[in-house]
């Protein structure tokens, strides 16, 4: 009885054996695989090719830069450059001087020409038009930081308008802050009322 069991097993194994032999799941990975080797082949062809062109490319363009590198200059064309600038030079000395003498015209133009400004006058034009932002950009952290500006203006009638600023930094923190201006007519002085 105990080689009937052994038998039965036997044939149970070969039995198993044969259903996987007849079943086609490793016939259709075999053609996957192969299929997949096909178009990394492919592929890789394509590259080669790819590479294969960018390196023609690459040396047509060498060939040329070293044909460009290597052409002598023609003869004379030193001088021509040459005489090309000293002729540039020369017209541009030109206009200087016609621009010269017509500067030295210039109080007998019409009076619908405006003179440029001079340069103080530049310079005061520039600081009149740049102190409303100033001060706005300076309101605007004020009002960010918790710092009130307790400005005072004194004025004279032949010097510029200074301004004197005192700085209350005290914030809701009760940290001083101090703030320096590094401006040419204007003096900080900082102090803190208790809050």
């Amino acid at each position: 009885m105990a080689g009937a069991l052994c038998f039965k097993d036997h044939i149970g194994v070969m039995d198993e054996l044969r259903a996987k032999y007849q079943r086609s799941d490793d016939n259709r990975k075999a053609l996957a695989a192969e299929q997949m080797l096909d178009d990394v082949a492919t592929m890789a062809r394509v590259r080669e090719q790819q590479v294969c062109d960018a390196i023609r490319g690459l040396s047509l363009d060498i060939a040329a830069a070293q044909a460009a590198a290597s052409a002598p200059e023609p003869e004379g064309a030193h001088a021509e450059r040459s005489h090309g600038l000293l002729a540039a030079t020369s017209a541009a000395e030109e206009d200087l001087a016609e621009l010269m003498e017509q500067d030295r015209c210039g109080p007998h133009l019409p009076s619908s020409i405006q003179p440029e400004a001079q340069p103080g006058e530049r310079v005061e034009d520039l600081v009149t038009d740049a102190e409303p932002r100033t001060r706005y950009e300076l309101s605007l952290y004020a009002h960010i930081s918790n710092i009130t500006w307790q400005l005072e203006r004194s004025t004279s009638r032949h010097e510029r308008p200074q301004t004197t600023q005192s700085i209350v930094a005290c914030s809701g923190r009760k940290s001083e802050q101090a703030f320096d201006s590094r401006t040419v007519d204007r003096r900080l002085k900082p102090s803190c009322s208790p809050a």
